[in-house]
C-alpha cells in the first residue's frame, strides 16, 4: 500500500496541484521505471488486456492500482494475476497516469504542454546513498529526465510516452 501511495497517487497528487500553474511549452516528467514493463509481462493476459484496452482516465487507473492494494493486502494479488512486485506496479500507473495527462492537454488544446514518463537508470537504480551507491551514475540517471523537459518548443514528440534511454519503450510488450 505504502509503494503505491508514494509513487502513484503521491505523483498524482503533486500534479494535480501544480498543473494549473502549467504556462504554454511546459514540460512534465514523471519518474517511472523499466519495472513497469517487467512487471507488466509477469501479469495475466487478463490484467495485460485490462491495462491496454480498459484504463482511458485517471479514475481508470486509481481503481486499477486500488484493486491491486486491495488484493495485495489479502495475499490475493498472484491469484488475481497482478505481479508480485508493489514497486512495478505502481510505476505501471505512472506510466498509464502520464499518457493520459498528455491525452487529456491535447483534447483541452493545452498550447505545447508535453507530459512523458521514464526510467532514471536501469529500473529505477541511481548510485546514491539511498542504493548504497548500486546503480547507472547520477548523470546517466539525469539523461531520461533532463532529454523528457528540454524538449524544444513545438516538437512532434514524444508526447504521453514511456522513455528509455532517451528513446520511446513500448513498455507493454510482451
Amino acid at each position: 500500500r505504502l509503494v503505491c501511495h508514494v509513487n502513484y497517487f503521491s505523483t498524482l497528487d503533486v500534479c494535480q496541484v501544480l498543473f494549473p500553474l502549467l504556462r504554454p511549452h511546459a514540460r512534465v516528467v514523471n519518474v517511472s521505471s523499466l519495472n513497469c514493463h517487467e512487471s507488466f509481462c509477469d501479469c495475466s493476459p487478463a490484467v495485460q488486456n485490462r491495462i491496454k484496452t480498459a484504463i482511458h482516465t485517471i479514475e481508470d487507473v486509481n481503481t486499477f492500482i486500488n484493486d491491486y492494494v486491495k488484493a495485495a493486502q489479502t495475499n490475493q494479488h498472484l491469484k488475481q494475476g497482478f505481479d508480485k512486485y508493489p514497486y512495478g506496479m505502481s510505476k505501471i500507473g505512472v506510466t498509464l497516469m502520464s499518457a493520459i495527462q498528455q491525452k487529456t492537454f491535447d483534447d483541452q488544446g493545452a498550447e505545447d504542454i508535453i507530459v512523458n514518463s521514464c526510467d532514471v537508470g536501469v529500473g529505477g537504480w541511481v548510485a546514491t546513498d539511498m542504493t548504497a551507491q548500486y546503480g547507472v551514475s547520477i548523470d546517466k540517471g539525469a539523461i531520461n529526465p533532463l532529454f523528457c523537459a528540454l524538449l524544444p518548443p513545438n516538437v512532434k514528440g514524444p508526447k504521453g510516452k514511456f522513455l528509455y534511454d532517451a528513446k520511446e519503450f513500448d513498455w507493454w510488450a510482451t
